[in-house]
């Protein structure tokens, strides 16, 4: 069977599409953010891992909201966050650029979840040495989040997942994922869903290593999953409720919510923030 390129572009910007935020977050700039960009470098592969964080906010000590996006993305996807001005005023916010994304395009280290994690705690631990943290992270970058949990453990007040891919058994890679690894195909696509591809190939297998980070992580862990999400399936949850045993545990599925949370119920994503950083 052979395939035309205009079916392969369609197919890869079918896939782009499903797990993009809206079209406006992507469009947000710097300027309309009101943040300032960063970048410090990658222990992994010595390449630039990029952040953003709000103008003339200092976030070296007290609490850090890290914001890990899903795939593909970048910082933008926090947008409405770093924008809300009331919210920037209380809290301390850092948006990152995971690996292969965004300004964080020059890391070429594997794409897994595990060296994702940790080239993002190394960082937090040059960025803000001081903080406590609540990390954050959306679809893929739930368990981007729980890595960095893991390994900064003294420091985590919480790990926040929404709608996160945690459940080996629900990611299996499809046909045209597979086809866009070939060498040939790889050129036919953008950077971002490179990356994007890439990441998804290696997550069922780094959610399987996972499973005993899950079983012996202590940190409080607040997880939102849309109960109509067609992009990570809602019984994600009850993995995390079977695994995550030894930590303080808190699940809340929303009623008629898809995989967008982070945008559709910012404010009670917000609330929640409010409410961790103040413990």
């Amino acid at each position: 069977m052979s395939f035309s390129r205009p079916s392969l572009w369609q197919l890869a910007a079918a896939y782009a599409t499903a797990r993009r935020p809206p079209f406006s977050l992507r469009r947000s700039t710097l300027e309309s953010c009101d943040v300032s960009a960063h970048r410090t470098g990658c222990p992994e592969c010595g390449g630039a891992l990029g952040y953003v964080r709000p103008r003339r906010q200092d976030a070296s000590g007290g609490t850090a909201i890290v914001l890990l996006h899903g795939s593909p993305g970048s910082w933008r996807a926090w947008a409405p966050y770093l924008a809300d001005r009331n919210l920037v005023a209380s809290l301390s916010l850092l948006a990152f650029d995971r690996p292969g994304y965004g300004s964080s395009a020059s890391c070429s280290c594997s794409r897994s979840v595990a060296t994702q994690g940790a080239c993002i705690s190394a960082a937090l631990d040059e960025i803000v040495p001081d903080a406590a943290l609540v990390v954050m992270g959306h679809s893929f970058g739930g368990p981007v989040a729980l890595e960095v949990a893991r390994r900064l453990h003294d420091r985590v007040r919480a790990c926040v997942l929404l709608a996160p891919s945690l459940d080996p058994s629900h990611e299996r890679a499809l046909w045209f994922q597979r086809l866009a690894a070939a060498t040939l195909i790889r050129t036919l696509v953008p950077a971002d869903i490179r990356s994007c591809n890439e990441e998804i190939l290696m997550l069922r297998e780094g959610l399987q290593a996972q499973a005993g980070i899950l079983a012996n992580l202590a940190v409080p862990i607040h997880c939102l999953h849309g109960a109509m999400d067609d992009l990570v399936p809602v019984e994600n949850t009850d993995y995390l409720a079977q695994m995550a045993t030894r930590a303080r545990l808190d699940i809340e599925i929303i009623s008629g919510a898809d995989h967008y949370i982070p945008w559709s119920h910012r404010d009670r994503v917000v609330d929640l923030l409010r409410q961790l950083a103040k413990h």
